[in-house]
């Protein structure tokens, strides 16, 4: 799936967190991945995996991953709803740990608060994930004792035929890559204008069948209201570089900003990934007319297309208000960063065209 780097929610130091748990067990059971979402008046995603449950004694234990870290825990189930606390260890270097405490709820839906060891105090919620986006790919099976042993009968994967016995099955994609481009792109409420770039290209890369990490240099950026190049310290002028990392959801699943897909759609969600002078991260920061200095984080989803259609190489994934989710926030300085003026919503538009390595399809 193609993100755009322009919103990356990931968590650093500052960073809060909420559970998702994409497929616990029961409601006092939260083994499986979950994708976190927290809120301390902007909202952070991260991605937790729980791998074990003893349910005699409560004990949990697990990983995470953006930063990656370490999870332990206990879940009592003696309680109706039942309840869940759980220890966090960064190991990403920076010695960050948080603790987190909540209920689950018959539904897999989880919420509660949390702290850090910078003392920041935050909230937490998670929907169960009943229906996660992911990108697959169709392919043939090897046939055993003469039969084959997939589940369709098409090479696009959308008739099924008999279960085990069929020519194709869905495989998950364990990596591909894209060469991305998009024309105009727009980021609104940016110091008094927009922000507009004539043209943009990036990479993606897809490591499992739900997440990317993806980088864009956007070309030709000035601020619309003086027509002042903007500019990411360290590229050439009037070139802004996005990075993020993104998740793809689908019909069932609740974005970062409480959004939900329509049936049928599937949406990539795009989170912070940078840091800038040890801070948490944002999607980008540059500056405009050598005087403002300009950061924006927070999450963005756009639609990404096809969905549920044959593989294919191409693709888009496009961005726009009132359609998706649209939660960034863009805040600036006129003193190098010593001090930040109020942050105001901002909104995205682009569309960005997409062409894979190989052959995928985006699945609700």
């Amino acid at each position: 799936m193609k993100r755009i780097g322009i919103v990356g929610l990931c968590l650093a130091v500052a960073s809060i967190m909420s559970a998702v748990a994409t497929a616990p067990a029961s409601a006092a059971s939260p083994v499986g991945t979950s994708f976190v979402t927290v809120s301390t008046g902007l909202s952070y995603a991260h991605t937790l995996t729980i791998t074990s449950y003893d349910s005699t004694t409560g004990a949990i234990s697990g990983t995470l991953t953006r930063p990656k870290g370490l999870v332990a825990g206990t879940v009592n189930e003696s309680v109706s709803p039942a309840t869940i606390t759980m220890q966090w260890q960064y190991q990403d270097g920076s010695g960050y740990t948080a603790k987190l405490s909540g209920t689950i709820a018959s539904n897999g839906a989880m919420s509660g608060t949390g702290s850090g060891s910078d003392a920041l105090k935050w909230t937490w919620s998670s929907v169960a994930n009943a229906g996660t986006g992911e990108y697959v790919k169709c392919v043939k099976t090897q046939k055993v004792d003469k039969k084959y042993t997939g589940d369709y009968t098409t090479d696009t994967c959308t008739a099924r035929g008999k279960t085990g016995e069929s020519k194709y099955e869905l495989a998950e994609v364990a990596r591909a890559t894209s060469q991305d481009t998009t024309k105009i792109a727009h980021l609104a409420n940016v110091v008094g204008g927009e922000v507009t770039c004539t043209k943009g290209s990036g990479t993606d890369e897809v490591a499992v069948p739900t997440e990317v990490d993806e980088t864009v240099h956007f070309t030709g950026c000035a601020l619309s209201s003086t027509g002042g190049t903007c500019t990411t310290t360290g590229d050439s002028a009037g070139e802004i570089t996005f990075a993020s990392f993104s998740r793809l959801i689908g019909h069932g699943e609740k974005g970062p900003s409480g959004g939900e897909p329509v049936i049928g759609e599937v949406w990539d969600s795009l989170e912070s990934t940078m840091a800038f002078r040890g801070e948490e991260p944002y999607e980008t920061e540059y500056i405009c007319e050598a005087k403002y200095l300009v950061r924006t984080h927070g999450t963005v989803s756009g639609s990404v297309a096809p969905v549920d259609a044959k593989p294919s190489h191409k693709g888009t994934l496009a961005f726009e208000e009132h359609k998706g989710e649209q939660s960034l926030v863009t805040e600036y300085s006129e003193n190098g960063g010593a001090s930040w003026k109020p942050a105001s919503a901002s909104t995205f538009a682009a569309t960005i065209k997409i062409k894979w390595s190989e052959g995928l399809e985006a699945r609700t």
